[in-house]
């Protein structure tokens, strides 16, 4: 086996290539790493996204429910209202034609019922 003369500049230029790669290597690790938080941090956040959407459909829905639910309530208190000015009515023209038998009784009937309802839908809305 033969010795080869091996320089000093050849050693020193081989030492600082092993450290440049060396430290290459660790960029390169540590930029991995980098991508891979990120990429950890964007899945978090598109999973709060979805969360958040969630949320806000439901609330979406439970506003469209309790509107319904109102407008129903004043559709029932509206019809109540009606039915009491129209047995006022039956009431006002049976005392005028003096038929106080028939349709007193169904006028009076007919108040008693929708106070009822009306009583009962404020009651219900104050619930709400």
């Amino acid at each position: 086996m033969a010795n080869v003369p091996i320089a000093k500049q050849t050693v020193t230029a081989a030492r600082r290539a092993y450290t440049e790669y060396c430290v290459y290597l660790d960029d390169m690790q540590h930029e991995k790493e980098a991508e891979l938080q990120r990429g950890v941090e964007l899945e978090k956040e598109v999973e709060d996204r979805r969360q958040l959407q969630k949320q806000k459909e439901l609330l979406l829905k439970q506003l469209a429910e309790e509107d319904t639910a109102e407008q129903e309530q004043k559709r029932e208190q509206d019809t109540a209202k009606e039915l009491i000015s129209e047995a006022s009515e039956k009431l006002l023209a049976a005392i005028e034609t003096k038929n106080m038998q028939c349709v007193v009784k169904v006028a009076l009937t007919m108040l008693k019922g929708v106070n009822e309802k009306l009583q009962q839908t404020s009651q219900k809305r104050d619930w709400c």
